[in-house]
């Protein structure tokens, strides 16, 4: 499938006549990523770590989010919707958006074609199941070349897996297009450290400057 990138010509006209648009979303995972060692052990300290987020974090963020009266977008893993339903019931109770991110933080760019297809089928099916709206957002764990076909086939709106640029853009093939949100790493959790490293204040530090840099310009 042949995509074709398309810019905005002239400045973006944001809701509200906003100066800057703030994107905040939340990679909402848990323990798929820890994966049983050689001898088929898994390590106990670093699994409960990374459970952390869906059995107490995601509380913690949904009433900070509340107290500011702040949306945000969840890309949610398949394998967290299916553990934890409560969460993601809560997250689109509160007005939150829930996307796909997966269904076991697969690594996309490691799949074929057809378990890509099935990985992203799996996960829009439960996220509905459980929040009763179909997601139209998606994050891949490491894009694959079949990424934006498959997710132009399976009707999503949106994708946030470039870094190549500061404003939105579209991915267009035909009449199918494809909103892609751009990220950047020094935006991401890695600016606080991985599990059990970074210190908050930088981060702030690194957000704020990226806001005021974005506003002046």
């Amino acid at each position: 499938m042949a995509l074709e990138e398309v810019h905005s010509k002239g400045k973006i006209q944001w809701p509200g006549d906003a100066r800057v648009a703030v994107f905040l979303s939340f990679d909402f995972q848990g323990g798929e990523d820890v994966r049983p060692d050689k001898n088929g052990k898994l390590n106990h300290e670093e699994y409960t770590q990374a459970e952390y987020g869906p059995k107490t974090g995601i509380w913690r963020i949904l009433r900070i989010l509340a107290s500011h009266e702040v949306k945000a977008t969840f890309l949610t893993c398949g394998g967290i919707a299916e553990r934890y339903p409560e969460p993601v019931a809560a997250i689109v109770a509160q007005g939150h958006e829930v996307a796909g991110h997966g269904y076991h933080h697969e690594v996309a760019r490691d799949l074929s074609k057809e378990e890509e297809r099935d990985v992203i089928k799996r996960t829009t099916e439960i996220i509905l199941s459980r929040g009763k709206k179909r997601p139209v957002g998606w994050r891949s764990c490491t894009q694959s070349p079949n990424s934006l076909e498959l997710l132009l086939e399976q009707g999503y709106l949106w994708n946030s897996n470039s870094f190549s640029y500061d404003l939105p853009f579209i991915w267009q093939s035909g009449k199918k297009k494809l909103v892609e949100l751009p990220r950047q790493p020094f935006g991401d959790g890695r600016t606080y450290g991985h599990r059990d490293s970074g210190n908050p204040n930088d981060t702030l530090t690194v957000w704020k400057g990226m806001f005021d840099q974005f506003y002046e310009e």
